[in-house]
């Protein structure tokens, strides 16, 4: 094919993926879909007057893949609704790029590996902060030596989405508070409300994994619970120590999503000859030292997101500069059968500690071993058992 015919599922995060395909000379996009019409319809006239296009609107997922016919789907619906929409794709012979996380229950993401290897179709997760300029920069720094072995990693991802947990139906979000105050009345709450902070891991563990090109093989994890917003269930802030399976690096993550603090996304790297960390707070630069060079202390750098090679489109295309890359490396993955960096088993080495931290936390920070789905599927029962139950109880259906 000489252009991928790309459909959308989600018309909030997804309108970012329709710009970023739509730039791209090799794709086309055919239609949206979003059950809530006021959205929907909002959607389709912005991208309309943008870029001058008029999209195909569905209400109705099955219907959409049945008339358009897609060869890329790209599902950014409710973070925890991702692995029925997934499945349904491919099935339908279409190749899917989801967004982050792969799933919020390990029933789903064992629904996904089956339906990727029962159709061949190829599967991304659409996890964007390895894409940062910076960590290019970084990788580099790791082939040419310059930071010897890497012995600790560390990653802090705080986004306050309290004003995040209530929705209407043209897609305005408002905070528990803001929604009280409204009686509540045309709102729906959103799948971000009470949840535990670490299952949204992937911005912060996924980029060092890549960077290690490693797994983590185990986990334990303590929540400070919900004191923040205890109204919303949802945990402050839950901090995860792990270590990796080939390389024996000990990494901290710490995720918090209901929490009074500024957004926050730092990462650093500890080598037995140099270290690199990412700015914090309010610094502009990052740092960079290593013993063989003639530094006494961290020396400033001007690390950024965006990537210096990369396209003007791309500086504007959302999350630093680095939507761009993720719908440019899809098509180049569909249509050019490049290299995968993130398929559905690397997705799940992203994806499953974030899940099997909550079970930690549940059992006062007991240490939780990471299984490799690509070798075994037979998990512990009571594993199984606790997250079908939790699934049932947190992830509401919501829209």
């Amino acid at each position: 094919m000489e252009k991928a015919r790309v459909a959308i599922l989600g018309t909030g995060r997804g309108m970012s993926f329709a710009r970023n395909y739509h730039l791209q000379k090799d794709a086309e996009v055919v239609a949206i879909c979003d059950i809530r019409e006021p959205r929907l319809a909002r959607a389709a006239r912005t991208f309309e007057e943008e870029f001058g296009v008029e999209l195909r609107t569905y209400t109705n997922y099955d219907e959409m893949l049945d008339r358009e016919k897609p060869d890329v789907v790209v599902v950014a619906n409710e973070g925890t609704r991702h692995p029925p929409f997934v499945v349904k794709a491919l099935e339908a012979g279409c190749a899917v790029q989801s967004e982050v996380p792969m799933s919020y229950s390990i029933r789903g993401m064992l629904d996904i590996l089956d339906a990727v290897e029962r159709t061949g179709e190829p599967y991304m997760l659409a996890e964007n902060c390895q894409y940062f300029g910076y960590m290019r920069v970084w990788k580099g720094y790791l082939k040419e030596g310059r930071l010897g072995e890497v012995v600790y990693a560390e990653a802090e991802y705080i986004h306050d989405c309290r004003n995040l947990h209530y929705m209407d139906d043209e897609g305005n979000y408002y905070s528990y508070e803001q929604a009280k105050a409204m009686g509540f009345r045309g709102l729906q709450r959103t799948w971000r409300s009470g949840i535990y902070s670490i299952q949204y891991i992937t911005h912060s563990l996924g980029p060092l994994l890549w960077l290690l090109e490693d797994r983590v093989e185990v986990i334990s994890c303590l929540s400070t619970g919900s004191r923040t917003e205890p109204e919303e269930g949802n945990s402050d802030v839950d901090v995860a120590i792990m270590k990796t399976e080939r390389k024996k690096v000990v990494m901290k993550v710490a995720c918090g999503h209901s929490v009074a603090h500024p957004t926050t996304l730092w990462y650093t790297l500890y080598g037995t000859k140099g270290s690199v960390e990412t700015p914090r707070g309010r610094a502009e630069l990052g740092a960079y030292w290593n013993e063989d060079e003639n530094l006494r202390t961290w020396a400033g750098m001007p690390w950024a997101t965006e990537h210096l090679e990369g396209p003007r489109e791309a500086l504007t295309s959302g999350h630093g500069g680095a939507d761009w890359f993720l719908a440019r490396e899809f098509l180049d993955i569909v249509l050019y059968g490049r290299p995968n960096p993130i398929d559905a088993y690397r997705a799940v080495d992203y994806t499953l500690p974030g899940i099997l931290a909550v079970w930690s936390a549940q059992h006062d920070g007991e240490a939780v071993r990471i299984p490799d789905l690509r070798e075994e599927r037979d998990l512990p029962e009571e594993v199984m058992e606790w997250d079908e139950g939790r699934s049932k109880r947190e992830f509401r259906d919501v829209r």
